[in-house]
């Protein structure tokens, strides 16, 4: 009498096959979450709203001062850089709290070591 060879997998092999599968596609997951959060990006500065007297003195710090991180010669107003544009962000938020045109400077010099434009 010959015996039929039918292959039956026990159960803890195929729990282990799923548990398996299970994890490569829990890890492609947080790989592809990520990717997709690192490409989002940020607001840019321009999102911060300020009131014309208020964007007069970001337009005159900006143009008066450097781009701090050294690698351009660009004036920080031109400049795209993520120095820059981080710099841009912090310089709004100060200006909606009540910083004045001296304190911007001051902050620029002290905080981000910027050079001031020489003409």
């Amino acid at each position: 009498m010959a015996r039929s060879k039918t292959s039956r997998r026990s159960p803890q092999r195929s729990f282990g096959a799923y548990a398996v599968l299970g994890f490569v596609i829990l890890l492609f997951g947080v790989l592809a979450y990520g990717i997709y959060s690192k490409n989002r990006g940020s607001a840019p500065p321009e999102s911060i709203q300020l009131t014309i007297a208020q964007e007069r003195i970001y337009v005159t710090v900006a143009q008066e001062y450097l781009c701090s991180c050294g690698a351009c010669d660009l004036v920080l107003n031109d400049c795209t850089c993520p120095t820059a544009l981080q710099t841009k962000k912090d310089l709004r938020k100060r200006i909606q709290e009540g910083a004045s045109q001296e304190d911007l400077e001051w902050y620029l010099e002290q905080v981000y070591r910027a050079r001031r434009v020489t003409s």
